[in-house]
């Protein structure tokens, strides 16, 4: 009992530690304005510790250009892709949701391949996880019948 009780307080603190990192992320962005050092706090909070929030976050940088070292820096639709997977991997219904737009986009970057069968599976996964845009936009594509 006692084994199973610090095992899950260690899972707690755990998990206590990567939102207070994710948190930091939060403050260097919108109180200190450094976006560079805010998309470093989460791309290591999602790389090092599969923290899907981060992984949401870096994933709107990369796909903005945010916090890049210079402003010619245009924005990287594959990476963000990649964070948005991983996030959704981890179970996170926002990058489900961002991951399957992606794939089923017509106008997605060319660099990322259309496929609206894992597109779908993205949306689907986020509408189980309880996005209501995710299921709005399913929805969208049963009716019309893309799918």
């Amino acid at each position: 009992m006692v084994n199973y009780f610090l095992l899950d307080l260690t899972q707690f603190t755990l998990k206590i530690q990567f939102t207070v990192c994710h948190l930091l992320g939060d403050y260097l962005e919108s109180i200190k304005k450094d976006f560079e050092k805010a998309g470093k706090v989460f791309r290591s909070n999602c790389d090092d510790y599969g923290y899907a929030k981060s992984c949401l976050k870096f994933g709107h940088y990369s796909f903005l250009g945010k916090g890049k070292a210079s402003s010619v820096d245009k924005g990287d639709a594959k990476q963000a892709f990649q964070y948005y997977t991983k996030g959704c991997e981890l179970n996170d219904a926002d990058c489900c949701l961002h991951s399957g737009l992606i794939m089923i986009s017509k106008t997605k970057p060319a660099i990322i391949e259309r496929d609206i069968t894992k597109g779908m599976e993205a949306l689907t996964k986020s509408c189980k996880l309880n996005n209501g845009t995710a299921c709005f936009y399913l929805s969208g594509m049963y009716i019309s019948g893309v799918y």
